[in-house]
């Protein structure tokens, strides 16, 4: 019997895709300073990383917590997206993309 259904195993690559990039962007924010290294944008980009692993975790684990979790990565992850498109740079784009992806994909996980 499989645990994991295809759907969970793409929102879990999504969610640990999300995560990577949003850290990645982080430390692109850092370097290039000013707006970007904002206490509160840099915040919100390390809950969106956190709530993405917790998301796949909880998935991985088949928690029965997990729908609940992806309905909250939901929201950070359209914040986070949002808050990135605010900036033109080609890497805060690509941020913003991928966090509206990973809110579809939690979104669906989430019913």
């Amino acid at each position: 019997m499989e645990l994991l259904t295809e759907e969970m195993k793409r929102c879990i690559d999504v969610c640990v895709t999300c995560e990577k990039v949003c850290r990645e962007t982080i430390i692109h924010c850092l370097h290039h300073g000013r707006e970007h290294a904002d206490p509160k944008h840099i915040g919100l980009m390390k809950d969106c990383a956190s709530m993405c692993r917790a998301s796949a975790e909880l998935m991985m684990t088949n928690s029965q917590f997990s729908k609940e979790q992806c309905a909250l990565c939901v929201k950070i992850c359209n914040a986070c997206a949002n808050e990135c498109d605010k900036f033109s740079e080609s890497f805060m784009k690509e941020c913003a993309k991928i966090c509206r992806d990973c809110a579809k994909t939690c979104e669906q996980m989430s019913k």
